[in-house]
């Protein structure tokens, strides 16, 4: 089984944008997740002239593209109506800039409880079935894919294990809507969590963003200096059919293509075994 390898945008001084997404080209990745986010704004006005060059840039270095959406204080469960209203705004905003640069899949964070949310988590539930079902109507309309991020315990969010990560797609119930999965968040829930996302999610895994931790911190180490079995996790891909890009996180530039390197012979011996080899 032949997996796309991406790197994922890092705000990095030596980089611009266009920069960041040549020096994937040069080191060899097959695809770049780009970050619509803040940091991404402040590199220069993202104008539609700018999305057509960073469009035309990735096509002839031969690039995929995928997107990540706006983050930061952005929760599509927000129990203050307004600033939800903001929130879906900015993703909104996110699918159209993944259609303007030739991407066809943008990953979102599922929503967290904010302080009335914690105490009416129903409530909170609710609204963001009821935002990604908007999400997912507006995208259909670009041909765009969403896929909602497992995200770590630590955090007030929603799809932090296995089950609930099903039960919001199934809830949300478009063909458009499934899974990024984030080995390294599924990683703080145990030895077995990784499979059991496998397992549960299979079908709908629409892309896997990869990097390594101790399994108590979201560190984002290089892949392969932290306790996740990336030998089993390829096998379980494979065992599963879940042939999807793997997007990997870092830190900077040097962990980066160090991961590259290392999630290469992790790959490479998983084929070996597969025909039997030593």
């Amino acid at each position: 089984m032949k997996f796309e390898e991406g790197a994922s945008y890092i705000f990095t001084p030596e980089y611009d944008l266009e920069g960041f997404i040549e020096f994937a080209s040069k080191e060899g990745f097959d695809f770049v997740q780009l970050s619509y986010e803040a940091p991404l704004k402040w590199v220069g006005k993202v104008s539609k002239d700018r999305r057509k060059r960073i469009r035309t840039l990735a096509k002839r270095l031969g690039l995929l593209v995928y997107v990540h959406s706006v983050t930061n204080a952005v929760n599509v469960a927000w129990t203050n109506s307004r600033i939800r209203k903001e929130s879906l705004s900015q993703i909104k905003e996110a699918i159209e800039f993944t259609y303007d640069v030739g991407a066809e899949l943008l990953t979102v964070h599922p929503g967290w409880k904010d302080l009335y949310g914690y105490r009416y988590p129903d409530e909170a539930y609710a609204l963001a079935i009821e935002g990604h079902c908007e999400l997912a109507e507006a995208a259909s309309e670009y041909g765009i894919r969403i896929g909602i991020e497992n995200m770590p315990p630590f955090w007030l969010s929603f799809c932090v294990d296995p089950k609930e990560a099903r039960a919001m797609i199934q809830a949300v119930d478009r063909e458009n809507l499934g899974s990024t999965l984030d080995v390294g968040h599924a990683n703080l829930l145990g030895a077995k969590a990784i499979e059991e996302f496998v397992t549960t999610l299979n079908d709908k895994i629409f892309i896997i963003h990869i990097h390594d931790n101790d399994g108590k911190r979201d560190q984002h180490k290089v892949i392969g200096e932290g306790t996740i079995d990336f030998h089993q996790l390829i096998g379980l891909l494979a065992q599963n059919g879940v042939n999807v890009p793997l997007s990997i996180e870092s830190h900077n530039l040097k962990d980066l293509v160090k991961s590259k390197k290392n999630l290469e012979q992790f790959l490479l011996m998983a084929g070996q075994n597969s025909l039997g080899l030593k």
